[in-house]
Order: structure tokens, then sequence, then C-alpha cells
């Protein structure tokens, strides 16, 4: 299971149970990030009912949520771990609530391809494509055909005399 923890100034004092769900060597993600005399709030991951995001067409389990305001002036930590270290895809959304205006709807499109590829969905969405343009062809081939013997049907008749001059 996944754990989140926001770490700052001001927040309560980590209670020792969620120190050791830290990760042992914070510092070895490259961020060099030291908790020492900060607070901190630690969410473990729990049972919720899933999120389905209607843009990219995605369902996603909720698991852990912590919605709470941070002063502007201070600077907070948002670690995401996963304490018997199993590589796997995670997704977070931080900040406000989701407007969309003209340019964000241009850009659906990659946002919907970037959403597949990093599920690992690509595969799918080129066969749909493939047998899309598959179909297509078909279509036209057989228009084509079609347009072809109508024109094959016209009979060139040579007329019935001719005169010399």
């Amino acid at each position: 299971s996944v754990t989140i923890g926001v770490f700052g100034p001001g927040l309560p004092e980590v209670d020792l149970q969620s120190i050791n769900l830290l990760p042992h060597q914070l510092g070895d993600s490259g961020a060099n990030i030291d908790l020492h005399g900060l607070g901190g709030i630690v969410a473990e991951s729990l049972e919720t009912g899933d999120f389905y995001e209607p843009f990219t067409q995605t369902s996603y389990w909720g698991r852990q949520s912590i919605d709470m305001t941070f002063p502007a002036t201070e600077t907070y930590y948002l670690v995401v771990w996963q304490a018997e270290e199993i590589p796997g895809k995670y997704v977070l959304d931080t900040g406000r609530e989701e407007v969309f205006g003209i340019g964000d709807l241009l850009r659906f499109p990659v946002w919907w391809w970037n959403t597949r590829a990093y599920f690992g969905q690509l595969p799918v969405f080129w066969l749909f494509a493939l047998s899309a343009i598959g179909l297509l062809s078909v279509v036209l081939l057989r228009r084509r055909a079609t347009a072809t013997r109508n024109s094959q049907k016209v009979v060139l008749e040579k007329p019935a005399h001719t005169r010399s001059l």
C-alpha cells in the first residue's frame, strides 16, 4: 500500500509509528530533503470509493486524502512512498478544482494520449485505430471498384456508315 505525507513548519509532531513508515534514505531520491524538526501529517492507504475521470475516461481507486491550505511563505514537502518497495504507478492530484478554458479543450487530445500511454493502454488504442483504418480502406476500395465497373459499362459504338471525301 502507498503512503503519503505532508511535512513542514507548523504541522503536528509526527508520531514514531509514522516515522518508521518513512523511506529509510529519503535523500536517495535526489531531493535531499531534511525532515528533521518539521511536523507532518501522514495518510496511509485506505479503501475508498472509485473515482471516474470523464475527460480521460479512466477510473482511479481513491486511497488517501489530505485537504488543507498551506501558507505561501513556507516550504512544505509532499512525500509518497511504498514501504514494501514494490514498483507501480501512482497518480497524485494536488491543487485546486479544475476549471477548463478553450485552450485546455484544444490540448485535450494530448492529455488523453498521455494518460493512455501512462497506463499502458496504447496497444488497445492502436488496435482500435488500425481496425478503423482497415474498415475505412475496405469501404474506399469498394467504392473505387464500383466506380470502375460503372465506367467500364460505357460501350463505344461504331457509326453505321462513314463518309469519304
